[in-house]
């Protein structure tokens, strides 16, 4: 309170205390910190909406896939009658005309090498919808210091810029051995014995020249939707896979190339290769754990690791587990409380085991 000095009447000032402002700022803390995680929540959930958005148009791209070919796609392309692993398209590649992306498949030929001269810069193209958004941004692979290991053009003998990473991997089994799996659900050659999964190397025959820039072949998909014995409401096609939260955008995996000769993978050590290497180039079918997963074992992006196997497992960045696409086109979160058994049962085809909504639920 004041006087007013030309007439000497007091004059009422309002205004807030020391005790008072604090009190105010009080309040606005305690109120911004129940907001936050609300809106943390929020975006979260924003988030967790898009990216079961984008696997179930990756299951409506599987599905015009199907109506075009009265096929499922193969994990790529794929494996001649004799073993040799031909090193074409991927099904990230190969649904890209299915996603929106018409000329993707007018520029590039299925029926080719993906080392081959052709293409231009579609090869290296990043596609925003093959990642998580609660993980991460669109990205495309790192290419390491030393080059991308034996991406070369046949024509030019020079590193092609590598393609896009992507969060979500093809279901190619449900059982197999995690010391061969390569050999089991990558090749499609587990000792005769066809994988248990969804995706599966594409059949290649007539091949005429190979290692050269001229290189054809056909090949034809391996599966069928009556070869889904267990019903297509009840196998998993795609799903979240697994990346270590600190090599994203690095290829490679357990140094193995699965190029075959004879019965086994070749052995080959990859420059700067790392166990946990395993979010490459989602194009390149030379590393199929880029794009691939197998087993019932799921782990949360926080989770580091240590063991050279989990780079072939699913992972998620969300609290309430990893989201999977069913071969139907429906897509849900499997709990991270789910048994592995029950997960292994839902990624085999064939297995005739009866699941429950509540088993994963």
């Amino acid at each position: 309170m004041t006087h007013n000095r030309d007439t000497g009447k007091r004059i009422h000032q309002s205004g807030l205390t020391v005790l008072e402002l604090l009190v105010v700022i009080a309040i606005i803390s305690l109120l911004m910190g129940l907001l936050l995680p609300a809106i943390q929540s929020a975006r979260e959930s924003s988030r967790r909406t898009q990216c079961v958005n984008n696997l179930k148009q990756l299951g409506h791209a599987a599905q015009g896939f199907i109506d075009l070919n009265r096929a499922l796609p193969p994990s790529y392309v794929g494996v001649t009658s004799s073993g040799e692993k031909v090193d074409g398209a991927t099904w990230c590649a190969l649904l890209m005309p299915h996603l929106g992306e018409p000329s993707f498949g007018e520029v590039i030929d299925f029926n080719r090498p993906w080392g081959v001269t052709q293409g231009g810069d579609r090869k290296s193209q990043i596609v925003p919808l093959l990642f998580c958004p609660s993980r991460r941004s669109s990205m495309r692979q790192i290419t390491p210091d030393t080059g991308v290991p034996r991406t070369r053009d046949f024509a030019t003998s020079a590193a092609w810029l590598a393609g896009t990473c992507t969060d979500y991997a093809g279901n190619s089994g449900g059982n197999c051995d995690l010391q061969t799996g390569g050999l089991d659900c990558f090749t499609g050659r587990a000792g005769g014995i066809r994988p248990d999964g969804i995706l599966l190397p594409a059949m290649v025959r007539e091949r005429t020249g190979k290692g050269t820039n001229d290189e054809h072949f056909h090949w034809t998909s391996p599966l069928t939707l009556q070869g889904i014995r267990d019903g297509t409401t009840y196998t998993i096609l795609f799903g979240e896979k697994y990346v270590n939260p600190l090599k994203h955008g690095h290829q490679g995996g357990t140094a193995l190339d699965l190029s075959l000769e004879g019965d086994a993978p070749r052995d080959t050590a990859l420059p700067d290769a790392d166990d946990l290497w395993a979010d490459g180039d989602a194009f390149d079918a030379r590393y199929p754990w880029h794009f691939l997963r197998f087993g019932g074992v799921m782990h949360r992006d926080r989770d580091l690791g240590g063991d050279a196997d989990w780079c072939r497992h699913w992972g998620s960045p969300h609290t309430a587990g990893v989201n999977v696409c069913f071969v139907d086109g429906h897509v849900r979160a499997i709990t991270w409380e789910t048994d592995p058994a029950v997960l292994s049962a839902l990624l085999n085809r064939r297995d005739g085991t009866v699941i429950d909504l509540g088993d994963y639920d």
